[in-house]
């Protein structure tokens, strides 16, 4: 009987495989791809750490100036998405300030109270209404 030649998933026989190990070539190396040296892949993976760091100590910044209220609205992003998010909601003014509630809230601030001491009861009544 024929013997069946086993193929993987690679689309690679089992021999083929045995060969190219005996012979010392692998599969990065038969695709034509360059193996990457691990002192330089540890540089740019520190790079690309540092970069994240830098970013999220920018996010950590644009949240402390959202009013406390507000802090709950910016979704759980990357670094770099959430900046955007935030600078973006910051133009449209999302997190614009809130009015105080209180008395005085239609007066203007940079008037003063006017003085009624010296004003008659009809004065003062007249003062009452608006015309």
């Amino acid at each position: 009987m024929e013997k069946e030649a086993i193929v993987n998933a690679d689309g690679k026989s089992d021999e083929t495989k045995e060969k190219a190990q005996a012979q010392g070539t692998d599969n990065a190396t038969e695709k034509g791809s360059k193996m990457i040296p691990k002192e330089r892949f540890d540089q740019v993976n520190q790079q690309k750490k540092e970069a994240l760091e830098a970013l999220q100590s920018i996010v950590d910044e644009l949240i402390e100036d959202i009013p406390e209220e507000f802090k709950d609205l910016v979704p759980d992003l990357s670094p770099a998405v959430k900046i955007m998010w935030i600078r973006n909601a910051q133009k449209k003014g999302i997190f614009g300030k809130t009015s105080p509630d209180g008395l005085d809230t239609k007066r203007s601030g940079n008037t003063a109270p006017r003085n009624l001491e010296g004003l008659s009861t009809h004065d003062l009544r007249k003062l009452g209404y608006k015309n």
